[in-house]
């Protein structure tokens, strides 16, 4: 994994990470952008790099070019830009392993949608990483003798996609058939037609779809007991969960929000909510640790477990 990250960056950031022992320990994100400071994140923290290491002094760090940008895209398309146009349209690319990076520049409009990016000005790669065994303490809450409908509800950065994954996994290794609608290639971390991330032994992926019409198209065509999704938030994801529950397939999903509180003031999901459609809530935080379970709510919001 770590290989991955130092052979798809330019030759200069390449250099400095090579000199700095601990710069992969922890890594979450590493951010460049032209005529800035090269940013380690690390957790909570973020650092700089010199050629002796990491610092926290953003003086002493090494100022990214546009250099960088351009040799760093150029290795991780492979000098063809226009095989990943598709995916760089989204304002994305993704690496062997999962690993996400964000692309920023100038957006190119054609009738009204989204034709491509020029101009790279800055890029985020995200560290992906997979904990096994990560959702065993929330297992016995959610399944029992079957799944029942469950949200996990997460700040950016508190690991919703890591247990995500692991759930999917725990589940279809006990004999149930999942559908994942992996709409920008983060949960099952395809590469070239491969999942990087084990999702289990009755898992099927519908990749770079969106979550609604991927909803539907796996109801049709898979038979899943679960379908499980990452961020749902819009009028046509509600739709087709409401659809999955009148065909009896439970759902397993993620949103994007602080807490219980956060989660019941948004505008999208006061209908499920109401009407008592999930099972089990999932609550993430980061206070003391990526990935910390806040609490297990029950379907009448009542804490059932907190770590």
């Amino acid at each position: 994994m770590e290989n991955v990250i130092i052979n798809n960056v330019s030759l200069q950031i390449k250099n400095k990470l090579i000199k700095s022992s601990d710069w992969f320990k922890d890594l979450e994100e590493i951010r460049i952008r032209v005529g800035k400071a090269l940013i380690i994140k690390k957790g909570k923290n973020e650092y700089y790099i010199t050629d002796k290491g990491l610092t926290t002094n953003i003086k002493d760090g090494y100022s990214c070019t546009k250099k960088d940008i351009n040799q760093t895209l150029d290795i991780m398309t492979k000098r063809s830009y226009y095989a990943v146009e598709e995916d760089i349209k989204k304002g994305f690319l993704t690496l062997a392993g999962g690993h996400r990076v964000g692309i920023t520049g100038k957006v190119i409009i054609e009738n009204g949608k989204i034709k491509g990016i020029k101009e790279i000005m800055s890029m985020n790669i995200r560290i992906s990483r997979e904990v096994k065994g990560c959702s065993n303490k929330v297992m016995p809450y959610i399944f029992s003798k079957e799944m029942g409908h469950t949200l996990i509800i997460s700040s950016p950065g508190c690991g919703k996609t890591t247990l995500l994954r692991d759930l999917i996994k725990n589940i279809s290794n006990r004999g149930v058939t999942v559908g994942v609608v992996d709409e920008r290639s983060e949960i099952s971390a395809s590469h070239n037609g491969e999942m990087q991330i084990d999702l289990g032994s009755r898992t099927d992926v519908l990749e770079n779809c969106p979550k609604s019409l991927g909803m539907m198209m796996l109801l049709r065509s898979m038979s899943p007991n679960v379908i499980a999704v990452d961020e749902i938030g819009s009028e046509e994801d509600i739709k087709s969960i409401n659809m999955l529950l009148n065909a009896g397939v439970k759902i397993l999903a993620t949103v994007h929000s602080k807490n219980i509180d956060d989660v019941k003031n948004k505008k999208i999901m006061k209908e499920l909510i109401s009407n008592k459609t999930f099972d089990k809530y999932i609550v993430l935080t980061n206070a003391r640790k990526v990935g910390q379970v806040e609490g297990v709510y029950d379907k009448n919001l009542k804490k059932m477990w907190g770590e």
